[in-house]
C-alpha cells in the first residue's frame, strides 16, 4: 500500500531545515520564505535566547534582504548582551551595593537639593558638597548607574581608597594610577576626609591632571565648599580641582 502525504506540509516541513546552499535558485527563494515564516512564528513566542528553536544560531533570525538572506540578531539576544554588559559594568565600578539600579527617580528632591539634581542628570564633571546624610553619596551612585545604563565604565571610590590604592608600597601603583586617570567616569566621594601630606596630594593631581588630559568625566563630593576644599590643598592641587568640576552644588 501506498503512503501518502500532504504535499504543502511535507515541502514546508523538508524546506525549514535543508541548508539553503545545497537548494536551486527556485528552491533557495521557497526555503528561504518558509524558514522565516517559521522563524517568525517561534519569534512570537519565545521568552528569550534559552528558549530560542535554532540552537545552529541561537539568538539569530533569517532576515531576506536585497543581497539575499542573511542573520540578524533577535532582541531577545540584544536584550541579554545589554544586561549582561550591565552586569560587568556594575561588577567592576565599585559603586555601594545598596544603591546599585536605583535611578534618579529615586533621590527624593527638596527645596535646598533639587538644583543639585538637576545638575546631576547632566552627567557633566560636577562638585558636591553638604553635610552628613545630605545624599551625596546617593546622588554620586546615581550617576554612575545611569552612565552604566549608556554602556560606560564607571569607577566609584573615597579618597581614602584612592590613596590607599596608590601608596608608596604598591607593586601595581602605576597601573592603578592609569586606571584612574583613564577610566570614563570617575566618582570620588569623601575628599577631604583623607589625611593630607605632600605624596597623598601629589597623587590626587596626577590623577585630575591625566583626567584632564584625556577630556574624562570627574564627580567629587565632599563635607566642604568648593573655597574651604582650596584652603586644605595646596595651590597647585586646588587649581587642578577647579579646572576638573563645570558646576559646584550644595546639598542640605
Amino acid at each position: 500500500m501506498t503512503q501518502t502525504f500532504s504535499t504543502a506540509a511535507t515541502i514546508g516541513q523538508i524546506l525549514t531545515t535543508l541548508p539553503l546552499t545545497h537548494l536551486s535558485a527556485d528552491l533557495q527563494n521557497l526555503a528561504t520564505e518558509s524558514q522565516t515564516t517559521a522563524t517568525a512564528t517561534d519569534c512570537r513566542t519565545c521568552k528569550g535566547v534559552n528558549e530560542c528553536q535554532y540552537p545552529g544560531h541561537r539568538g539569530y533570525r533569517p532576515v531576506t534582504t536585497d543581497r539575499g538572506t542573511a542573520l540578524e540578531q533577535c532582541q531577545h539576544l540584544i536584550t541579554w548582551k545589554t544586561r549582561k554588559r550591565q552586569d560587568n559594568l556594575q561588577a567592576e565600578s565599585g559603586l555601594p551595593a545598596q544603591y546599585l539600579n536605583l535611578t534618579f527617580r529615586d533621590f527624593k528632591p527638596n527645596e535646598n537639593n533639587y538644583h543639585a539634581l538637576t545638575a546631576a542628570t547632566e552627567l557633566k564633571s560636577l562638585y558636591l558638597w553638604g553635610g552628613s546624610g545630605t545624599g551625596k553619596t546617593l546622588l554620586l551612585s546615581l550617576i554612575g548607574n545611569a552612565h552604566i545604563k549608556l554602556g560606560h565604565r564607571v569607577k566609584y571610590t573615597t579618597s581614602t581608597e584612592l590613596l590607599l590604592q596608590l601608596r608608596y608600597n604598591s607593586d601595581a601603583c602605576e597601573d592603578r594610577l592609569h586606571h584612574y586617570q583613564e577610566v570614563p567616569i570617575l566618582l570620588i566621594d569623601d575628599l577631604g576626609t583623607e589625611r593630607v601630606n605632600d605624596y597623598g596630594e601629589e597623587q590626587l593631581y596626577m590623577v585630575l591632571d591625566g583626567r584632564l588630559r584625556h577630556s574624562r568625566t570627574t564627580v567629587l563630593s565632599s563635607h566642604l565648599s568648593l573655597e574651604e576644599l582650596m584652603r586644605r590643598y595646596n595651590t597647585r592641587l586646588g587649581s587642578r580641582i577647579k579646572q576638573t568640576i563645570e558646576r559646584e552644588e550644595h546639598l542640605q
